[in-house]
């Protein structure tokens, strides 16, 4: 549920994609002809009771935690009782990837997408934790929409325009790429991508639900990622069907890091 507030635009906050050659990508693993239809639209937004909040991303550049938390309330919506991680862990975890300091307010610089993913990988925002993330090929629109179907969105980068201030939807604007339309002009930021249809997507940014084109999304976007996460499974499959089986057993016969993932989610079938 969204909350009744003004379109506010907060702080930007993401830094530049920074790559790393040990990260999973999506579709190394994702076979077909083993996947359950992927409808042309899904909203996984409205089935959020809590209403969405700022998570301190009007005053600090933390867009990149404050994404974890809304996805986190996302998957939990879906799968039991909906998870609210509090500002003051969101505070925290930003305050130890970023070195940001709250008492001299220095180093409020953002963070790097992947530090964030890692960080809540290994050490956990609040008491949340993922147990693994894939780069999704953001160009390709059928993937980013089997990763928000199957995974429970899409924690997402863009390089946004100024052009977005004081737009009800995100769109190109008519001077197209340039002037106030420059991708990055506005920032970096992160979002957590939850629906998707035939015009575009919804993202949740600053507290409220963002609706942006796919061409504004195919224009800005910069990285993107699908998050495994014991929040979005009942027992073997998430909501949508999807059995991790196929995954554990794809990921087991490539890398070592692959095949400790794998373990991982053997273990997590087995819970």
């Amino acid at each position: 549920m969204t909350a009744k507030q003004p379109d506010a635009v907060g702080k930007p906050g993401k830094a530049k994609v920074r790559n790393d050659p040990r990260t999973l990508h999506l579709a190394s693993f994702l076979e077909p002809g083993k996947l359950p239809r992927i409808p042309a639209k899904h909203d996984l937004i409205k089935k959020m009771r809590h209403p969405l909040r700022m998570m301190l991303n009007f005053n600090l550049h933390n867009c990149t935690c404050a994404a974890a938390a809304h996805m986190a309330a996302c998957w939990t919506s879906h799968t039991g009782v909906e998870k609210s991680i509090s500002d003051k862990a969101i505070l925290r975890a930003y305050c130890k990837i970023s070195g940001y300091n709250p008492v001299t307010h220095k180093n409020d610089i953002g963070a790097c997408a992947l530090d964030v993913l890692n960080y809540w990988r290994k050490t956990g925002i609040g008491r949340d934790k993922i147990l693994a993330f894939a780069s999704v090929n953001h160009r390709k629109r059928e993937l980013v929409k089997q990763a928000v179907y199957l995974f429970g969105g899409v924690y997402a980068g863009l390089q946004l325009p100024k052009s977005i201030i004081g737009q009800k939807e995100w769109e190109i604007p008519e001077e197209g790429l340039k002037g106030k339309g420059r991708r990055g002009s506005f920032g970096g930021h992160a979002v957590s991508v939850l629906s998707y249809n035939q015009q575009g997507l919804t993202c949740i940014s600053w507290g409220i639900a963002k609706k942006m084109s796919w061409a504004f999304w195919e224009a800005y976007a910069d990285e993107a990622y699908a998050l495994i996460s014991k929040d979005f499974f009942k027992g073997k499959r998430t909501p949508n069907g999807f059995n991790l089986k196929t995954m554990e057993a794809d990921l087991s016969k490539i890398t070592r890091q692959k095949v400790t993932f794998a373990k991982q989610l053997a273990k997590l079938q087995d819970a």
